[in-house]
């Protein structure tokens, strides 16, 4: 961690032109500003992470270099310190650049601690690569969580289990929805929802956020290198997907908030795969390859 911070510092360049943007960093950073500049920065690469306590995993194709395949996900609840709605929501590096993503957050204001939190978009379940059932979002609160959460290790092959009816309130009618996320080293991520319901009223989704291009082509997504933020560039990828099950259409976020600007540019895009013939009981699987 310590390896880490100086790396961060660096990056940064603090302690050389700032020592940070609010009283509260500046104080401690001056106070260990020489520990931290007698520390050799490392970036760590492990290959697998898993954090049991809050249900998060993260795992890579090889350790020490970013080169291939990295995914993280995780379970949790909703109501986790700054939480967003989005248990079970999936992020997709390729050759340490960006495929599938988290938002993040923008600038805080008076709103984002208000009971008026959810109404912005990156709180949001339907912005994350989760599912939105029966037209139902996920909701905060510490009862909207999953369960029978599992993790299992392998030389060749990651999975991470989670079923997220809990996430959902009632009324979405879920008797379960059990995804799997896996990663076989240098071939490919999966993620598979199978799932059963109690009824079928309304729409059923999938969701993707990506700062990538996407054209849409006749059985695949493809997700195409894009520049992005200050100079920098997505990675590449296909999306394989059932095509007989799903319509999908792409819709561009613009991004005006300065800080959110500041890593993503002016927009990110939004897949949504919506299900064609609504079931009771169905399997969907996405399959991201290079």
């Amino acid at each position: 961690m310590a390896a880490f911070g100086a790396w961060a510092a660096q990056k940064s360049n603090l302690g050389q032109s700032t020592l940070g943007d609010s009283l509260g960093r500046f104080l401690p950073a001056a106070f260990t500003l020489n520990d931290l500049l007698s520390t050799e920065p490392k970036i760590p690469l492990p290959r697998d992470v898993w954090l049991d306590g809050i249900q998060f995993f993260a795992a890579r194709d090889t350790a020490g270099t970013g080169d291939g395949f990295y995914v993280a996900a995780k379970g949790g609840h909703n109501s986790e310190s700054h939480n967003h709605n989005d248990v079970g929501n999936v992020i997709v590096y390729i050759d340490g650049k960006p495929v599938l993503v988290d938002a993040g957050v923008e600038t805080y204001t008076a709103k984002t601690f208000s009971p008026k939190r959810y109404d912005i978009w990156t709180m949001q379940s339907a912005y994350h690569t989760v599912p939105t059932i029966n037209s139902i979002q996920q909701l905060p609160g510490r009862e909207f969580e999953a369960s029978r959460v599992s993790y299992t290790l392998g030389e060749e092959q990651v999975d991470f289990f989670l079923d997220l009816a809990k996430a959902y309130p009632k009324k979405a009618a879920i008797k379960n929805w059990n995804r799997t996320i896996s990663l076989i080293r240098g071939e490919e991520v999966t993620i598979t929802d199978q799932f059963d319901l109690q009824a079928v009223m309304d729409e059923m989704s999938m969701h993707m956020i990506t700062p990538c291009d996407v054209e849409i082509q006749s059985d695949t997504l493809a997700l195409k290198e894009t520049t992005f933020g200050k100079d920098r560039l997505t990675g590449t990828a296909t999306v394989h997907y059932n095509t007989e099950l799903f319509d999908v259409s792409v819709e561009k976020i613009p991004i005006t908030d300065s800080r959110m600007s500041g890593v993503w540019g002016d927009h990110l895009n939004r897949i949504t795969f919506t299900e064609k013939v609504r079931k009771l009981h169905d399997t969907w699987q996405f399959r991201i390859t290079r």
